[in-house]
C-alpha cells in the first residue's frame, strides 16, 4: 500500500510538468513549422537540440567556466551569512536591523553595479564572483538569520547547564539551522547560475556562457545561441537538483522536529 501511495505521489509530481513542457515544445515547433520562420530569428526546438549536441564539448567547457564563478560566489556568501548571522543573531535590534536592509538589499540589480565591480576587481572571473557574492548574500543572510535565531526546548536545557555561547551555538544552533540553510541553497544557487550568466553577457570571460551567447547574439548566429541558453538551462537545473539531492541526505539525521 505504502509503494502505490509513493507510486501515485510521484506521477502527481511529475506528470503536469511534463505535460505542460510537452505543450510548450509542440506548440514552439508547430509554429516555427507552419509560419515558416527564419532560423535568424528563431529557431525550432530540434534544431536548437542538434545544435547543442553538435558543439556539445565546447558548451560543456564553457559551462564548467560558468559553474566555477557562480559556485565560488555562492560559497563566499554563504560563508559570510553564516558568519555575520552567527555574531548577531543573539541580538533583537541588531539582527532586525540587518534583517531588514537584506530584504531591501534582494531588489537591487546586481548587474547595475558591475561597473563598480571592475573598478575593484577588473574585468573577469573576480568581478562576476564579486556580483554573484553581492546578490545571493541577502538571500542567504535572511534563511540563516531565521534558522539561527528559532527556539526550541534545548534552549531551556543548554541554560541550565550554563553552557558557553560557542558551545551552544556549535551543538544547539547550527544544527537545528541545517533545513533553513539548506532552503537558502535551494533559492540561492539557481539564482547564482542566473546571475552570473548576465554578469558574463555584459563582461565577462571569454570562455563563459555569458560571453558566448554575447559574442553568438552581436553575430546573428542565433542557432549557436539558442544551443547556449539550453546549456544554461541545464546547468541551472542540474545545480537545483544537486542542492535538492544535497538536502535529502542531510534530512536523514536532522531531527524529525526540525
Amino acid at each position: 500500500m505504502k509503494k502505490e501511495t509513493k507510486l501515485v505521489f510521484w506521477i502527481s509530481r511529475l506528470v503536469p510538468p511534463i505535460l505542460a513542457f510537452s505543450i510548450f515544445i509542440g506548440t514552439w515547433e508547430s509554429y516555427v513549422y507552419f509560419k515558416d520562420i527564419s532560423v535568424i530569428l528563431l529557431p525550432s526546438p530540434h534544431r536548437v537540440v542538434g545544435e547543442f549536441f553538435s558543439n556539445f564539448w565546447q558548451l560543456s567547457k564553457f559551462a564548467k567556466n560558468t559553474f566555477f564563478e557562480a559556485s565560488v560566489g555562492l560559497v563566499v556568501a554563504t560563508l559570510l551569512s553564516v558568519i555575520l548571522a552567527g555574531a548577531t543573531y543573539s541580538s533583537r535590534k541588531i539582527s532586525g536591523m540587518l534583517e531588514n536592509y537584506s530584504a531591501l538589499a534582494k531588489a537591487l540589480p546586481t548587474v547595475a553595479i558591475y561597473p563598480i565591480c571592475t573598478v575593484f576587481f577588473g574585468i573577469g572571473t573576480q568581478a562576476i564572483v564579486a556580483i554573484v557574492t553581492i546578490g545571493i548574500f541577502p538571500i542567504m543572510f535572511l534563511y540563516v538569520l531565521r534558522g539561527f535565531a528559532g527556539v526550541s526546548e534545548h534552549d531551556a536545557l543548554m541554560e541550565s547547564l550554563s553552557a558557553g555561547r560557542m558551545h551552544r551555538f556549535v551543538d544547539l544552533v547550527l544544527p537545528r539551522s541545517v533545513s533553513y540553510l539548506m532552503a537558502g541553497l535551494r533559492a540561492s544557487a539557481p539564482t547564482a547560475i542566473i546571475i552570473t550568466i548576465v554578469a558574463e553577457y555584459f563582461g565577462g570571460e571569454v570562455t563563459t556562457l555569458g560571453a558566448f551567447i554575447r559574442r553568438e547574439s552581436s553575430n546573428l548566429h542565433t542557432l549557436r545561441m539558442w544551443g547556449a541558453i539550453l546549456a544554461a538551462c541545464i546547468l541551472g537545473l542540474s545545480v537545483f537538483a544537486g542542492v535538492s539531492l544535497m538536502d535529502r541526505y542531510f534530512s536523514k539525521w536532522r531531527p524529525a522536529n526540525d
